[in-house]
């Protein structure tokens, strides 16, 4: 079964003079993402799999979907080990 993810509680994403910040203020850890993992973070509000926000991201980017999948997938497995998202 494929993994489903969504974004931890208390994780916000800030957007600071252009620079979009990923901030958990209770653990104090913070992480810079561009425009590709802010729009992927806002698909994160709820559970969703990877094909799935490839396919909502198809519709605001032209993109390789080979190169987008793996990108996804790095970034998820990023936000997972950091504790920003947590999978089932």
């Amino acid at each position: 079964m494929e993994k489903l993810y969504k974004r931890e509680e208390g994780i916000i994403l800030e957007n600071v003079m252009g620079q979009y910040l990923l901030c958990d203020l209770n653990r104090g850890l913070f992480g810079e993402v561009n425009e590709f993992g802010a729009e992927i973070w806002s698909l994160l509000e709820d559970w969703n799999r990877p094909e799935e926000i490839l396919e909502n991201l198809k519709k605001v980017y032209e993109m390789e979907e080979k190169e987008a999948i793996l990108n996804i997938f790095g970034f998820l497995t990023a936000l997972e080990d950091k504790g920003f998202v947590i999978c089932e």
